[in-house]
């Protein structure tokens, strides 16, 4: 079995799409505003979109490095209870 091409850049995620202008299309957006999320990140609003396509296409997606979405709320409200318990 083929192991999954992992996601983890703007870039490697554009390129996926097939490039800049490819990328614009699926976004409905001009090649330049596509360029842009190369140097600035995938704005939030298309985030769930790439994500579903991207993953039917049969890749992996890091989406702690490219969406910058890591720990939730919770994880992080346990792990301050758990650095004020041992400090104590």
């Amino acid at each position: 079995m083929r192991s999954k091409i992992k996601i983890s850049t703007p870039d490697e995620a554009l390129d996926a799409l097939g490039g800049t202008v490819k990328a614009s299309r699926f976004f409905n957006i001009v090649p330049h505003a596509t360029s842009m999320m190369r140097r600035r990140g995938i704005p939030s609003s298309y985030h769930l979109r790439l994500y579903m396509h991207l993953t039917s296409l049969g890749y992996e997606i890091n989406t702690e490095s490219l969406f910058g979405y890591g720990l939730t709320y919770e994880d992080e409200r346990q792990k301050e209870r758990r650095n004020k318990v041992s400090a104590e």
